[in-house]
This record gives structure tokens, C-alpha cells and sequence, in this order.
């Protein structure tokens, strides 16, 4: 699916990351990674992260570059005398049965599961990319999040009328979309079928949108189970 060479790349890229063994939501882990980048990658990139992940985005590269925080960060207890506040660190224990820290992996688990049932076009394809240090990297295909791409969505009328009957966390201009993309029929088999495996979980518009080629996808479809 992805080009071998663009693969080496993205190996060569992670390889140089020296990230701390215990990582979690911060508001500075996305400096910290993007800090280290700066000599490896030509073009321009970002990093930005959620509860459960950092994503490198590379303008020169088709996926993005996913890497799985292993756990949260919390406020400890602290003397009234002191000034800084203790933090403690917990893993997260409920995102699969194999690896119950890693959301990323659960993703992918997810992923190719959606395309083995024959809802590919529903996902971006997404890779396990490399272990460096016990620590797992993913990549999957690019996509913008609807809060960034719904003014670039122009369904049919048509679909739109359709789309007002599901009663689910999706807009309705996404479904719509989905409905012209790929047929009525076909949402609505996906729509049973990932109802049923329980995929629709944790649809914010910040997990679902459209692909590069304007097609809508959801890409991030691991959900959050802390």
C-alpha cells in the first residue's frame, strides 16, 4: 500500500527520537518530538497528540507517523508549603488484550478488520512501522479531522435528506458524503456491521473527516477505555 521507500524513511525519522519511557499527554511532548525532528526531516512537519497518541505529520510523506503514549499523568499529593505539585504517572490498561497500553496497536487491530470485512474504503490503511527500544510506531494513511475539513464536504441533497434518518454521533454532511462515496446500501451495511463490533464509541469530529482525496474516512477508531 505505502512505497517502500517512503517506509525506510519514516524508520530513519523515528530512529532518532529519544523519547522518555513513560509518556503521556503533556504540553510539551509535542515540542519535544518536533525539537529532535528538526535535522532529520526536509520540508515542512508538525506534531500534535491526544489522550492516547502524538501524530507526526510530514508534508513530504503520504501516512502520518502515530506513536502510542503508554499512560496518563496526574497531579499527586503536595505539601501546602511546596510550590510544584508531585505528578504521578499511570498506564493505561484498557486498550486491548495483547497490549492493554497501547491504543495505537488497537487501532491497527481495528483497522485491519474493517478491511478484511470489506469496509476499507471506511479507514485509511494503516501499518505497524517499526519497535525501536520496546517502544511500537505506526503509520496510516493521511486524512483531516471533520473540524478542519466540513467546509470542503458538499453532499448531495439527496443524501443529506437520508442522512437527517441515523440517530448517530457523526454529521450529517459526513454521512451524506459516505452516502454519495459509496453508496447507500454499502453505509448502511458498514453502519450494522460497526454497530454491532461496537466501533462508534468515541466519534468526535476530531476522529473522523475525509482522506486527501475527499473521501470520508474515520482515523482514529481505537476509542478510549481509562
Amino acid at each position: 500500500m505505502f512505497r517502500p521507500e517512503d517506509i525506510e524513511l519514516a524508520r530513519q525519522i523515528v530512529s532518532v527520537l529519544d523519547l522518555p519511557d513513560l509518556i503521556g499527554e503533556d504540553e510539551e511532548i509535542e515540542y519535544i518530538i518536533e525539537r529532535q525532528l528538526e535535522d532529520v526531516v526536509e520540508g515542512d512537519y508538525y506534531v500534535t497528540s491526544g489522550v492516547s497518541k502524538a501524530v507526526i505529520i510530514i508534508e513530504s510523506l503520504p501516512f502520518v507517523i502515530k506513536i502510542p503514549f503508554n499512560g496518563y499523568w496526574y497531579d499527586g499529593d503536595n505539601d501546602d508549603d511546596e510550590e510544584e505539585i508531585d505528578r504521578g504517572f499511570e498506564y493505561f490498561t484498557g486498550a486491548n488484550e495483547i497490549f492493554p497500553d497501547d491504543y495505537c496497536f488497537d487501532e491497527l487491530q481495528k483497522t485491519l478488520m474493517i478491511e478484511e470485512r470489506g469496509f476499507g474504503m471506511f479507514a485509511p490503511h494503516m501499518e505497524f512501522l517499526c519497535s525501536i527500544d520496546d517502544r511500537s510506531f505506526y503509520i496510516q494513511g493521511k486524512a483531516r479531522p471533520l473540524c478542519e475539513s466540513k467546509k470542503d464536504i458538499t453532499p448531495s441533497g439527496d443524501s443529506m435528506r437520508k442522512a437527517k434518518n441515523y440517530c448517530l454521533s457523526f454529521v450529517d454532511e459526513w454521512i451524506a458524503l459516505a452516502i454519495d462515496c459509496y453508496g447507500e446500501e454499502t453505509w448502511n451495511e458498514f453502519v450494522q456491521w460497526a454497530t454491532e463490533e461496537s466501533l462508534f464509541g468515541d466519534m468526535h469530529s476530531g476522529n473522523y473527516g475525509i482522506d486527501m482525496a475527499g473521501r470520508p474516512v474515520i482515523f482514529d477508531i481505537s476509542g478510549f477505555r481509562e
